[in-house]
């Protein structure tokens, strides 16, 4: 029997292309759960959820964030999850509908973490700016030593992994990560999961702005940068 998924959409200011995200969502015969976690938007992002909602009463689940941060976002709308594997879809619909079918088509052990590669697929113009691509290699490379020398995207929200994963999270790196994705690569590391990284085609922003603060979020990156390679490199030492 296959994996089944419940896919968490965390969305703040994404309303121009969340009816159509999740049309594409329902598509996917492996996704029987989507759970819309709105952040706080100042434009309509809440009121077309609830529409969709009401679109896909048996397949959708909607709620209010009561924290902040994408990763909250996730952690509250996993509490909903009815399936033993949950994916993380990111509303700015960067990453394509196909992309993500195949990291789902990975999907078929319980020991596997799965996350895109944007760096190794196909981008549009202006899909990645210049610098958060720099950023995005700086990372991928210094984690390398981490993830057994692999240059992955660390990055990129498209990530597949057990519900389970969720509840050995280490408290001290997720407090100072607001989007978690490398708080739960630490933690697929720590658990021994295999980590496989897929190329992915990411394409450009068709409605609102990144929410990401470039700068802030470069040093919480760095700071648990530091907590891991003293967790998983230099303890390897004593």
């Amino acid at each position: 029997m296959e994996n089944m998924i419940t896919c968490v959409v965390p969305a703040c200011n994404e309303a121009g292309h969340l009816e159509v995200l999740i049309s594409d969502i329902t598509s996917i015969a492996e996704i029987t759960q989507i759970v819309i976690c709105e952040g706080g938007s100042s434009d309509d992002t809440w009121e077309i959820a609830k529409k969709i909602q009401e679109i896909y009463p048996t397949k959708v689940n909607v709620l209010r964030q009561t924290g902040k941060g994408k990763f909250n976002a996730v952690l509250e709308g996993s509490e909903l999850a009815n399936e033993d594997y949950i994916m993380i879809w990111d509303a700015d619909a960067t990453v394509s509908l196909k992309s993500n079918q195949k990291l789902i088509n990975q999907i078929n052990k319980s020991n596997l973490f799965v996350m895109g590669n944007r760096l190794k697929g196909s981008k549009e113009r202006n899909a990645l700016k210049f610098l958060n691509a720099i950023g995005n290699y700086f990372f991928a490379i210094l984690w390398s030593p981490i993830l057994r020398f692999k240059v992955m995207d660390l990055l990129c929200g498209s990530k597949i992994f057990p519900k389970a994963l969720l509840s050995n999270l280490s408290n001290d790196i997720k407090k100072v990560d607001t989007y978690g994705d490398l708080t739960l690569i630490f933690a697929a590391r720590e658990s021994s999961l295999e980590i496989i990284s897929i190329p992915v085609q990411y394409l450009a922003r068709s409605y609102g702005t990144s929410n990401m603060l470039r700068w802030k979020t470069g040093k919480q990156f760095l700071l648990i940068t530091m907590k891991s390679y003293k967790k998983f490199i230099l303890n390897s030492f004593e």
